[in-house]
């Protein structure tokens, strides 16, 4: 499937700690299903590990300062999915 983000997504603001941050919209197709669900996964790294961060209504709060990771994943009704390269983006908090 094919994922395609919100346009803002190409530059992802930066956050301050504490803060409420929107996961970006998501869409995604491909030749077998027009509207495929997108899920979103974030991610605290820190010294190498992530940890799970709660999104709820679309939405997470930055606890700790450092990186985020917003993964996409989209399967179509075969099991083919999408998960990587384009479909992740990074939030910086300060």
């Amino acid at each position: 499937p094919q994922i395609v983000l919100d346009g803002n997504a190409d530059n992802p603001p930066r956050s301050v700690v504490g803060a409420t941050y929107k996961v970006f919209d998501a869409v995604a197709a491909d030749d077998l299903d027009d509207n495929i669900a997108v899920q979103t996964t974030v991610k605290y790294v820190y010294g190498g590990t992530e940890y799970n961060v709660n999104v709820v209504d679309g939405k997470f709060t930055t606890n700790y300062q450092g990186k985020y990771t917003i993964t996409y994943i989209a399967t179509d009704r075969t099991g083919r999915y999408n998960r990587c390269g384009a479909n992740r983006r990074y939030v910086r908090i300060v």
